[in-house]
């Protein structure tokens, strides 16, 4: 039996992916510096605690992933230099139960494999993990809060009397609710598709690579290793959409945020303006009816009310928009079945 190979081609690819997975221990490296330790909340009833909750997992899921891509790079390149090997050996039994471990299976390649040659990397995948990471949409839904001064001036008296008549200081408790690193959410969010942006451009270099490797090998064995090359060239190549649908949550979740602290403050606004006339009126007229004001308290309550429930109901929230991407239900960072080469005869 005749084998078709060139050594030096094989230890090009090898070196090829060993190279790419260097780059992979970049993008995991940025991950858990972007992702990880800065995502701090201040306060465990928090909003953006109860994110984290969910994003602890999505972050594990991403660590996992990035190094079992590792892993299957490095493995993969370890068990193409055997194969090289064995080849240069001259061994043609060797050469043999190589070729017989794999049927003769043809796949369809792209137009732009038969003129490609060479191992250098077509993308370079930190070129898009440089710099502060960070999208447009950011805001920090505690600046909302600053509506309430642009408005009316709140004296320390006013909020004092919704506090005794109710239990709940408004304005701690929108604080409370809304502390933590905004701005280290907002970095983790734009994090995420620089990740699966890089990732990608790693798997065109293992598919670019892999053209020239077809042209330097033929038989049934070069069949079977264009296939996992592939195969796993198509999982890197996936990455992007994947990490996408990361982003999207990231950033609904962001909206959300906003859009909660807008209707607090309106509650809080609405609490403030109800108390600040109630007390105008007894000071203008100390003997305003009990009935008049036993309403405008209870209007206050009410609203106080509305309060609690908007926050209650905002932690809910949170596990439908995280829900998915952190592994209720289908993740996308799951499952993904990652091999590399791993030829049984060398």
């Amino acid at each position: 039996m005749t084998v078709k190979v060139r050594t030096a081609d094989l230890r090009g690819y090898a070196a090829l992916l060993k190279r790419n997975a260097e780059h992979n221990d970049a993008v995991l490296a940025y991950m858990r510096q972007w992702c990880g330790t800065e995502m701090q909340a201040v306060n465990a009833e928090g909003l953006l605690a109860k994110a984290l909750n969910f994003h602890d997992r999505i972050f594990a899921d991403a660590e996992h992933l990035i190094t079992q891509l590792g892993r299957a790079l490095r493995g993969s390149a370890a068990e193409l230099e055997k194969v090289a090997k064995a080849y240069d050996s001259s061994d043609q039994r060797a050469m043999a139960r190589l070729e017989m471990e794999h049927y003769n299976k043809v796949w369809t390649r792209e137009s732009w494999e038969a003129s490609h040659t060479g191992f250098a990397d077509y993308m370079n995948p930190l070129d898009v993990l440089k710099g502060t990471p960070s999208y447009t949409e950011y805001n920090d839904p505690t600046k909302i809060l600053d509506k309430i001064g642009d408005t009316i001036s709140v004296s320390g008296a006013v909020v004092n009397y919704i506090q005794e008549l109710t239990g709940v200081n408004p304005l701690e408790k929108f604080a409370e609710f809304f502390s933590g690193n905004w701005q280290a959410y907002s970095k983790a969010a734009g994090a995420w598709r620089n990740i699966g942006e890089a990732l990608e451009r790693i798997g065109k270099n293992i598919d670019r690579g892999l053209a020239s490797l077809d042209h330097a090998w033929d038989g049934g064995a070069s069949e079977a290793a264009y296939e996992t090359f592939q195969v796993l060239a198509n999982v890197f190549k996936d990455m992007l959409p994947r990490f996408s649908t990361i982003e999207r949550v990231y950033k609904d979740f962001a909206r959300f945020a906003m859009l909660t602290a807008s209707v607090i403050v309106d509650i809080i606004k609405i609490t403030i303006d109800t108390a600040l006339v109630l007390l105008a009126r007894r000071k203008g007229t100390p003997l305003l009816g009990e009935a008049a004001a036993a309403f405008e308290s209870l209007k206050i309550i009410k609203y106080i009310g509305y309060l609690g429930w908007t926050m209650v109901s905002a932690r809910a929230t949170v596990a439908t928009i995280f829900g998915a991407a952190a592994g209720v239900g289908k993740s996308p960072l799951r499952y993904l079945g990652i091999q590399g080469y791993d030829p049984a005869a060398v």
